[in-house]
């Protein structure tokens, strides 16, 4: 891409969704801690929090592809 404007603007746009991204990755570790039971440390639902985990992975490797992608401009 040529134009530095629209490259700025583009890069901008990344930078909000990774910032997005990464506020859902912080409400994801909020549940995570509500989750765990506090009497003896364990899952209050394992299946619950697999799918927490899981879906946060997926966000991580999104933010990723974010930086990845922004660094190609």
């Amino acid at each position: 891409m040529e134009n530095r404007k629209d490259k700025q603007n583009i890069s901008n746009e990344l930078e909000l969704l990774k910032k997005d991204n990464e506020e859902m990755r912080l409400r994801l570790s909020a549940i995570e801690l509500l989750l765990v039971d506090e009497n003896n440390g364990r899952s209050k639902d394992p299946d619950l929090s697999n799918a927490v985990q899981g879906l946060s992975t997926q966000i991580s490797s999104l933010i990723q592809d974010i930086d990845s992608l922004n660094d190609s401009l």
